[in-house]
């Protein structure tokens, strides 16, 4: 089997002038399972604004006096639920956010720690639940303000997957490569035009962690499971 044969493309995307023009998406057969044109996207986008425009209007944003603390209300949408959120995120002296902190309907879900090195790189993000407990750490290794590789780290302490990134001749994002136990599992490969324009974002899953990928929600959680 040829390494193209063993990754599986999930989700392809097509841009123009910087505008999405067409979306694919496929099942774990290759079998094509969503297409949508740039008029069906712009046609469902207008759609959901309009379904929540008075909730979207509802949203504010400000600053505390001392410019330390940036507030953020509103609410989200989920499985038809609609969800009550306020986002707080804090400030150190030199401007950079150290502390994300999100409540909803009036309790702290989780809260985000970031840490920097003595040059100011952002070297960490450590998540916690609710009630204080470490659930997962990124951490990031960048030279020349460039992120080369990037690791997850469960609430327990063990490696759950490495990311490494390529860049083109313009310093570009063209490829991330996710491993897990040293067998790359997940891949985002971009292309971009003569004008440096992103023009196709393509992702794939190897073959044998196809069925983590939940089609319905089309996401990819199961990269921070930490078994």
């Amino acid at each position: 089997m040829s390494r193209k044969d063993k990754f599986i493309l999930i989700e392809s995307f097509k841009y123009n002038n910087e505008n999405l023009v067409e979306l694919q998406r496929f099942d774990k057969r290759r079998k094509l399972l969503e297409h949508k044109t740039q008029a069906q996207l712009e046609e469902e986008w207008e759609r959901e604004y309009y379904e929540h425009e008075i909730d979207d209007n509802q949203e504010t944003d400000f600053l505390d006096e001392n410019n330390q603390c940036r507030v953020s209300i509103g609410c989200y949408w989920e499985a038809g639920i609609r969800y009550e959120c306020l986002d707080k995120a804090f400030f150190d002296e030199n401007g950079r956010a150290f502390k994300h902190e999100r409540y909803v309907n009036g309790c702290l879900e989780c809260f985000v720690v970031h840490k920097f090195d003595k040059k100011g790189n952002h070297i960490a993000m450590l998540w916690y639940d609710g009630a204080g407990r470490l659930t997962s750490r990124l951490s990031y290794l960048i030279r020349n303000n460039r992120m080369l590789e990037e690791k997850c780290f469960g609430g327990n302490g063990h490696l759950c997957w490495t990311r490494c990134y390529v860049y083109n001749q313009n310093g570009q994002i063209i490829e991330q490569n996710t491993y897990k136990r040293k067998l790359l599992f997940y891949k985002i490969i971009t292309g971009y035009d003569e004008n440096n324009r992103e023009i196709t974002h393509q992702k794939f899953i190897h073959k044998d962690y196809i069925k983590k990928w939940n089609m319905n929600t089309r996401n990819l959680g199961f990269m921070l499971c930490t078994k």
